[in-house]
């Protein structure tokens, strides 16, 4: 069922095998895996169905790095979406930053996942491998194109040839016609399951331990209108994405004065988003027109390709994963190419100095607010020259076209955040290298999980939403085990 804080009696108490934290694509992608093998379920969200500026205003920060957007900045540069929606780089609702998403899935390179020396703080506690069933299920659920299939089509490798002797390789991406909003999608679904319980209005805002410190009791939830109850579950998840996960763990401190999971003062270092430039061009050459079955946009549903340096020429340049997305226009009957606009989206190093914390000021609700100091590093900045410099040069070599990225060469300073925030409860084998484990289990908990892009060690170049649906889905069945195992 689905309920509102309003409706619950004051000082609840809601019980549950698992408790989930957050009803965007993540929280509600596991709610119903979980629900569906039978497992009784408490939701947790902010939000109400509706978006509210009042609820919004919960998640304002304060930013002292490098400036991420905000609906003052950049409030029209998405006028695809809903006026309410611009600017904002998440959204406090039922769905989520999800109501926003624009329905492109995207699977890493094998190469993400892996140690690269020349990136400091690189590689995952687990292979692009044992995640790839987790994609299939994904696919196969929400009714995508296989994209790991699409890799082995004999067009897709006549094209990767075709660009190897450039040092350059295509990657393929399905767009949706319709964006998967996971919240809507599953709606009607959670409102009838008699083992899910999704409160909205009930923001979590501390999280108990028993006393033995090593598991998670509960978690306390308060509406703005004062009401507030508790959740105890066997197994809790926080699902609210790369900023809220910290500021949650690093406010529930008092039992653990500097904040759970945070006993190496890992929990809000790290912090990642993807610099981009989406208004660049490309005069076309006439390998590009060889191209534009590949790259296409319209009509969607369809899988598109994108272009960057091979791992190769990353290794040799010290570089980070970089994609290019081309949007070719045409005129006429649609068949006569006009122009190319393209996207540039880069890879942030893993940097330790670039990080969330909590501020002094309070929130509505009493919570601390957080501050944002978004760095990269000098090493980052002569990479996006040097990756300027080859991506033109190997794009002309292939007869891809000109590519004109804007000034000689283009600055972090003119690029923007793509809203995608990573890293800061950073997945790694042990506590002194990370917060969770590969399991997205919090170190030194024996109950509690991250199931957001917080917990990528590294970030790709784009669109984490896929691998944070793969990671949920993985997480889904070892909590299956979990409390199969628990009494």
């Amino acid at each position: 069922m689905i309920r509102t804080m309003a409706d619950l009696e004051p000082d609840v108490v809601l019980r549950a095998d698992i408790a989930v934290v957050g009803a965007g694509l993540a929280g509600v992608e596991l709610t119903q895996f979980l629900a569906r093998q039978g497992l009784r379920v408490v939701l947790l969200e902010s939000g109400g169905l509706e978006f509210d500026a009042t609820t919004q205003e919960l998640y304002r920060v304060e930013q002292v790095g490098l400036r991420m957007r905000t609906p003052e900045t950049h409030g029209q540069m998405t006028p695809y979406l809903l006026p309410m929606y611009r600017g904002h780089n998440r959204i406090r609702q039922y769905g989520g930053t999800g109501n926003a998403w624009t329905g492109k899935w995207r699977i890493f390179n094998t190469w993400d996942f892996e140690q690269r020396p020349w990136i400091p703080h690189s590689g995952w506690p687990l292979p692009l491998s044992q995640l790839l069933p987790s994609h299939a299920e994904i696919a196969r659920d929400y009714g995508l194109l296989d994209l790991d299939a699409a890799l082995h089509e004999p067009a897709f490798l006549d094209l990767s040839a075709s660009l190897t002797p450039y040092g350059l390789t295509p990657h393929p991406f399905y767009w949706e016609k319709h964006p998967t909003r996971a919240g809507t999608h599953f709606f009607r679904e959670l409102r009838n399951a008699a083992n899910v319980d999704v409160i909205l209005n009930a923001n979590a805002v501390n999280i108990e331990l028993r006393p033995s410190l090593d598991a998670v009791q509960a978690i306390t939830f308060r509406a703005l209108s004062g009401r507030s109850g508790r959740v105890e579950a066997g197994a809790f998840v926080l699902a609210t994405g790369g900023l809220e996960v910290p500021r949650l763990l690093l406010a529930s401190n008092g039992q653990v004065p500097s904040g759970i999971g945070n006993a190496n003062g890992l929990v809000g270092r790290f912090f990642m988003d993807h610099p981009k430039r989406k208004d660049r061009h490309l005069v076309p050459g006439p390998a590009m027109r060889q191209l534009l079955d590949f790259v296409r946009r319209q009509p969607r549903p369809r899988i598109s390709h994108s272009i960057s340096l091979d791992l190769e020429s990353q290794r040799v340049h010290r570089l980070p994963n970089h994609a290019i997305y081309f949007t070719p226009e045409f005129t006429g009957r649609g068949d006569r190419l006009a122009e190319v606009r393209v996207q540039l989206g880069i890879e942030q190093f893993p940097n330790p100095n670039s990080r969330v914390y909590l501020g002094m000021e309070r929130d509505a609700l009493g919570m601390p607010r957080l501050v944002v100091d978004w760095q990269l590093l000098d090493t980052e900045r002569d990479a996006l020259e040097v990756l300027q410099r080859e991506l033109v040069r190997a794009f002309v070599a292939s007869g891809i076209g000109e590519l004109d990225l804007g000034t000689n060469p283009l600055t972090i300073e003119e690029m923007l955040d793509a809203s995608h925030h990573m890293g800061t409860a950073r997945m790694a084998d042990t506590p002194s290298d990370g917060v969770v484990d590969l399991n997205c289990r919090v170190f030194g908990t024996e109950n509690l999980y991250v199931a957001s892009s917080a917990v990528f060690p590294t970030g790709h170049a784009y669109s984490p939403t896929y691998t944070i649906f793969a990671l949920a889905r993985r997480l889904g069945h070892h909590l299956i085990q979990h409390v199969a195992q628990t009494p």
